[in-house]
């Protein structure tokens, strides 16, 4: 199973995911996981219950990063331009595919015509290194709709990436982020 995650970010990143995923599994008695990497950097995963694990992977991330061939693809941003969006996902082979995406286009999509795309795709929490979920050279409906509802919540956001699961739940526990963090 190909997840559309690079594991060239930090050194230990593949083995911090991999002890996730192993409590996923054994929770859900899927068996043992084990990771490896294209020579892309893509996460590839050796489960015992792929379509298992695949579920427990999707109802865990709000993108789901299991790689199908088929849209939306999840991808992530390279860099954000003024002008252009530079993207890149896996293929089922997993070999990387490079797109460049126009970002007042890309904004468009999202519902925004000002003057300032980048600012907005920013305020949206569609960073470089962010994930995004895309179709057609366009934001998925999963991507529109992430979008909409960060907007209309009116708050700001806290992006961490390249971290695994546990990692962000110990960050957000400290006292020094909860002082950050307002109450829903």
């Amino acid at each position: 199973m190909l997840l559309a995650e690079k594991l060239d970010q930090r050194d230990d990143l593949a083995e911090v995911l991999r002890e996730w995923l192993q409590e996923l599994a054994e929770d859900a008695s899927a068996g043992n996981v084990y990771v490896d990497k294209t020579a892309d950097g893509w996460m590839l995963l050796d489960v015992e219950d792929e379509p298992l694990m695949s579920s427990i992977i999707r109802l865990q991330t709000r993108i789901n990063p299991v790689v199908s061939g088929r849209p939306p693809y999840p991808a992530r941003i390279i860099k954000l331009g003024e002008a252009r969006i530079r993207i890149e996902y896996p293929s089922p082979e997993g070999r990387t595919i490079h797109k460049s995406l126009l970002t007042g286009s890309f904004a468009a999509s999202l519902g925004y015509w000002g003057e300032d795309p980048k600012s907005f795709l920013e305020a949206a929490g569609i960073l470089e290194g962010a994930i995004t979920s895309i179709s057609a050279d366009s934001p998925s409906l999963i991507q529109l709709k992430l979008t909409r509802e960060y907007i209309l919540r009116g708050l700001d956001r806290l992006l961490i990436l390249n971290a695994a699961p546990q990692e962000v739940r110990a960050a957000l526990a400290s006292q020094q982020v909860r002082d950050l963090i307002a109450e829903e």
